[in-house]
């Protein structure tokens, strides 16, 4: 019995190396479930988590299984004060991070030093097309 079990594991685990589907022993040429898809797929991984501010997705437009954080949704604020510190800010309407000058004080958490700290926290939100203005024809 116990040599049984470790030849279904064994048969298991190359189905799963060869990139496959199992087939069940029924209907051997129907698959029981996906374990990887045939095709390459541009997105590595579907997110299945449900987020009330909706998913984040890549620079290819591929969701990533986390919520974007409340400071996202944070409007644009610069400040009272006059400095001129650049600074990036999530724009939630664009969905992208943008450039702008923050004046020194009473900063809200939608605030980032760098461009790569904004996308970092708030997602690759920005869309297929570096420039949406652009209206593409094909």
């Amino acid at each position: 019995m116990y040599t049984l079990f470790i030849l279904s594991l064994l048969c298991v685990l190359v189905t799963f190396s060869e990139c496959k589907y199992p087939t069940g022993p029924i209907y051997p040429h129907k698959p029981i479930y996906p374990i990887r898809p045939v095709r390459p797929d541009p997105c590595p991984a579907v997110c299945l988590i449900l987020c009330h501010k909706g998913n984040i997705h890549d620079k290819n437009g591929c969701p990533i299984c986390r919520c974007r954080p409340d400071e996202c949704a944070l409007p644009l604020k610069v400040g009272p004060c006059r400095a001129r510190f650049p600074r990036y800010y999530f724009n939630f309407m664009r969905k992208r991070c943008e450039f702008f000058f923050w004046g020194g004080c009473l900063p809200n958490k939608n605030n980032f030093e760098t461009i790569y700290d904004c996308q970092e926290t708030c997602g690759y939100a920005e869309r297929r097309y570096p420039y949406p203005y652009i209206k593409r024809t094909y």
